[in-house]
């Protein structure tokens, strides 16, 4: 939970109840910012959902403070008057944070995207893992299958010979790009992971995440 407090200035703050998500266009659970919406709210026409959401407008002043509940989406306008032209070219607040009701009946769908998203997150950091080891083991055996094709290569021309031809270019094996190409296999399954934990998740949780996701 937050409380925001204005020292000086002005900020005009629009609240959305958590209820309202599906309206809000929020990010997706493999997201950096899972939290955010990707809604504009000052462009209706690529964002017409927003347009449905219920909403609560407040204005702040100096001495002002505004209660925001954790999980309520909020948009935060600063140095504007309350009927929406500029004010106060300077805007100080100060923002609250403390942990109150663990589990309220309105967060019930706030707390489900975060778990999703905690989901996802663990999902891909063991995805990660295992990519770099399999990409380090795909470097081991072109490194060793080079080593291999050199020997072989040296016993018909000779070292000389060998070094010569191959000065100024890369092994034929290309060890880098096979390593690559196993990270964008990792970066593939990760992709089908997380379409396997939206539409493999048992039916009652699955379809109340593709209903907040989609």
């Amino acid at each position: 939970d937050n409380l925001l407090c204005v020292l000086e200035g002005s900020k005009h703050v629009v609240l959305f109840p958590p209820s309202e998500t599906h309206h809000l266009y929020p990010r997706p659970a493999w997201d950096a910012s899972a939290n955010h919406s990707r809604a504009n709210l000052f462009e209706p026409e690529v964002f017409p959902k927003t347009i449905l959401a219920r909403r609560t407008s407040v204005h702040l002043e100096k001495g002002d403070s505004l209660y925001i509940p954790q999980g309520w989406w909020h948009c935060v306008d600063s140095g504007v008057k309350k009927d929406g032209t500029p004010g106060p070219s300077r805007t100080v607040a100060v923002n609250f944070w403390f942990q109150a009701n663990p589990w309220p009946k309105h967060m019930e769908k706030y707390y489900l995207r975060s778990l999703f998203a905690a989901q996802v997150r663990a999902c891909k950091e063991e995805i990660l893992k295992e990519t770099a080891a399999n990409a380090v083991d795909a470097r081991a055996a072109a490194e060793k299958e080079d080593k291999k094709e050199r020997e072989d290569k040296m016993e018909e021309v000779g070292e000389e010979e060998l070094e010569e031809e191959q000065k100024g270019h890369l092994s034929s094996k290309s060890v880098v790009g096979k390593a690559l190409l196993i990270e964008e296999e990792g970066m593939e399954t990760i992709r089908s992971r997380i379409h396997a934990l939206l539409y493999a998740t048992p039916s009652a949780v699955a379809s109340a995440v593709r209903y907040m996701y989609m």
